[in-house]
């Protein structure tokens, strides 16, 4: 049998919004890991003062329950990036396009004409915001909770034809962002 030691966070220089889920789900996810790594990495970060760094931020699991004040974040997908730094200067701009999205419909037609908008050659007809919007939208709407992208850039899994779509939450957004908002974000 496994005994960890539990301790409060915050003595140990964590935000108060420590343990915030992912925004998203993302393949390869190791929230599963927090409990184990969580106590021990709190403590070195605190005896060295040091900088939380995560170069495969993905979903962000670690990083968002982790929730150190002093934190890189990085990742090489530029959609991923967008996402997490418009949610960190603006969470409410991020809900409110994301509510309007969620009202257009979650049928086929409206997912994928959705989908066309992220890719790179129409990225530039919309806001930081609104991209950020729709890669939550199409993260909720799309086959099992996949993000994948071809050559070209373009995000190209399928609508997932499920009932009852949730989008996340105002306050989870909300959450997130009060994390994201002392880390720096960065696409490698």
């Amino acid at each position: 049998m496994i005994q960890l030691l539990l301790f409060d966070v915050n003595y140990l220089g964590a935000s108060p919004s420590a343990l915030v889920a992912p925004v998203i789900k993302y393949a390869g996810a190791k929230r599963w890991l927090l409990p184990l790594v969580l106590p021990r990495l709190h403590l070195h970060l605190a005896n060295v003062s040091g900088t939380y760094v995560e170069p495969f931020f993905g979903g962000g699991s670690m990083g968002l329950g982790i929730g150190w004040s002093r934190s890189v974040f990085s990742d090489s997908q530029p959609d991923l990036v967008n996402l997490y730094q418009a949610v960190a200067v603006d969470p409410n701009q991020v809900s409110e396009v994301l509510e309007e999205l969620g009202r257009r419909g979650t049928d086929e037609a409206t997912y994928y004409e959705i989908r066309r908008e992220v890719w790179p050659e129409n990225r530039n007809r919309i806001s930081q915001f609104e991209w950020a919007a729709r890669v939550l939208y199409l993260n909720a709407v799309d086959f099992n909770g996949l993000w994948r992208v071809n050559k070209k850039g373009q995000f190209n899994v399928p609508w997932g034809n499920r009932e009852g779509v949730q989008m996340r939450s105002r306050d989870h957004i909300r959450a997130v962002g009060r994390v994201l908002a002392s880390a720096e974000i960065r696409c490698a």
